[in-house]
C-alpha cells in the first residue's frame, strides 16, 4: 500500500504537470515542468522524500527498461535514421565531449572554490 501512495504522489504531479501545460500557450516538455514540480514540493515539504523515496529509487534503478520502447522504434525506423547516420553521430560525439568538458570544468571549479574555502 505504501508503494502504491507513492507512485500515486508522482503520478500525481506528473499529471498536475499535464493539466497545467494544457492552460499555457508554450510549448514545454511535461516530464520536465513535473520534475521541477516535485524538486519545488520537496523543498518547500510539501511532500517529504521519505513519502515517495522508494518508488522513486525503484525508478531510478530500473531507467535502462524504460528506453527499451524508444531503442524499438530506432530499430523499427532505422531505414529513415540511416539517411542521416553521420549527422547524428557527430552531434553525439559533439555533445558528449562539451558535456564531458563542462562537467570536468565545473568539478575543477568547485574543486578550487572548496580549497579556497579552506584556507
Amino acid at each position: 500500500m505504501k508503494l502504491l501512495k507513492q507512485f500515486a504522489i508522482i503520478t500525481g504531479v506528473y499529471a498536475a504537470s499535464e493539466i497545467i501545460l494544457m492552460f499555457v500557450p508554450v510549448k514545454f516538455p511535461a516530464n520536465v515542468l513535473g520534475m521541477i514540480l516535485m524538486f519545488i514540493l520537496l523543498c518547500l515539504k510539501v511532500v517529504k522524500l521519505e513519502q515517495v523515496g522508494d518508488v522513486a529509487a525503484f525508478l531510478t534503478s530500473n531507467m535502462g527498461f524504460f528506453f527499451v520502447p524508444a531503442a524499438a522504434s530506432v530499430a523499427r525506423d532505422l531505414g529513415i535514421v540511416a539517411d542521416t547516420f553521420w549527422p547524428i553521430l557527430v552531434i553525439c560525439v559533439v555533445g558528449t565531449a562539451l558535456v564531458f568538458g563542462a562537467t570536468a570544468y565545473t568539478a575543477y571549479f568547485i574543486q578550487r572554490l572548496q580549497r579556497k574555502g579552506n584556507n
